[in-house]
């Protein structure tokens, strides 16, 4: 309430708020004069000193305060005061102009400190509608490139599997190997593209979930299908290792299985022996889900890396194409949006272990 009328009050002209402050300035002077050291009023020379320091200007302010003190010191003269000593009166105006001037110059700092602060703020909402502006045209450019990029995509793939399959005429063994790198290209490339449309619906807030309560173990074994073929082929063991009677949890079936999917990709992506275990055990409040491989592992200095937009860690020489650095950030932030955490443990050399908790 007080901001909103001093700043109307500040936007009065300059010749009003001058005209209410030399008012205010002689009604204390007049009431001085008259109830002389009786009537303690000479204390309110403080009103027009803090009146024209703050909705005057500096300079006002400073000139009010010697003017007051002088004044004051005229009334106490005129009005018979007198001291043990002669020069009291004096002294005590001298004080009187200290303290004045101390006020004074501490309300205009402040003025200064305020003005300079409401500038900051100024240009740091300028700057954060910009960055939104910015974030807003980033979100459209990438949803519709990657939107633009499925549709010819999809037909590439279509196209594809007509001519392998034969359905366009025969297909030579040379033939079928060049298309089966085009299929697996498209493949890859469709999920870079789904990787980026996650990332960007998570990232603006606009990824939907549908919760449901469920027994975790059924998605296991959904996902643990899939991956035993995509582990052997690999010459990779594959473990499934469910608990008996775990409760229900809350979680959205698809996004849990997005979660699933990316941490046994990276399993077997960064593993060249070993088995792959995808288990689930109890643990207080919930569900222990938990990825564990026996692959390169990951340095403790590249730990704050593997949850970070398009960062892959490791030395350039030891990545393996055909990522972007996204199913990590995009499964940490499901699990987030499940109320958890994706935790690590990892040691070079003897593989890592990726586990999340789901709530019941």
């Amino acid at each position: 309430m007080f901001e909103k009328w001093d700043v109307k009050f500040k936007s009065f002209p300059y010749l009003t708020r001058l005209t209410i402050g030399v008012a205010g300035l002689i009604i204390v002077a007049i009431i001085d004069y008259f109830t002389g050291p009786v009537l303690s009023a000479a204390f309110f020379y403080m009103v027009p000193v803090i009146y024209f320091g703050w909705y005057v200007g500096r300079f006002h302010g400073v000139l009010v305060a010697m003017i007051s003190a002088v004044i004051w010191l005229g009334s106490d003269l005129m009005s018979g005061f007198e001291g043990v000593h002669p020069g009291i009166p004096y002294w005590n105006a001298l004080v009187r102009l200290a303290v004045f001037l101390i006020v004074a110059v501490i309300l205009v700092r402040l003025q200064e400190e305020l003005r300079l602060q409401r500038e900051t703020n100024e240009k740091l909402e300028k700057a954060n509608a910009e960055i939104t502006r910015l974030a807003a045209i980033k979100s459209d450019f990438i949803s519709l490139v990657s939107h633009e990029l499925r549709t010819p995509l999809t037909v590439i793939k279509e196209s594809v599997n007509i001519v392998h399959d034969g359905s366009a005429g025969p297909v030579n063994a040379e033939q079928k190997d060049f298309l089966e790198t085009v299929d697996r290209n498209a493949r890859r490339l469709a999920r870079l593209i789904n990787d980026v449309l996650d990332f960007q619906k998570l990232e603006s807030g606009r990824m939907d979930y549908k919760m449901t309560r469920g027994d975790i173990n059924e998605v296991l074994e959904e996902v643990g299908r899939g991956f035993r073929v995509v582990a052997e082929k690999k010459g990779l063991g594959f473990e499934l290792q469910k608990a008996d009677r775990l409760p229900e949890v809350t979680f959205d079936h698809d996004k849990i299985t997005q979660v699933l999917t990316n941490l046994l990709n990276n399993a077997v992506k960064f593993s060249k022996q070993g088995v792959i275990s995808l288990r689930s055990e109890p643990c207080e409040g919930g569900v222990r889900i938990s990825v564990t491989d026996q692959g390169v592992g990951i340095e403790s200095l590249d730990f704050p890396k593997l949850f970070q937009s398009f960062s892959q860690v490791g030395l350039a020489s030891q990545r393996l194409p055909g990522g972007t650095g996204l199913g990590l950030v995009i499964s940490q932030k499901i699990i987030m949006d499940h109320g958890s955490l994706v935790n690590v443990v990892s040691e070079p050399g003897k593989g890592s272990t990726f586990s999340f908790v789901l709530k019941t």
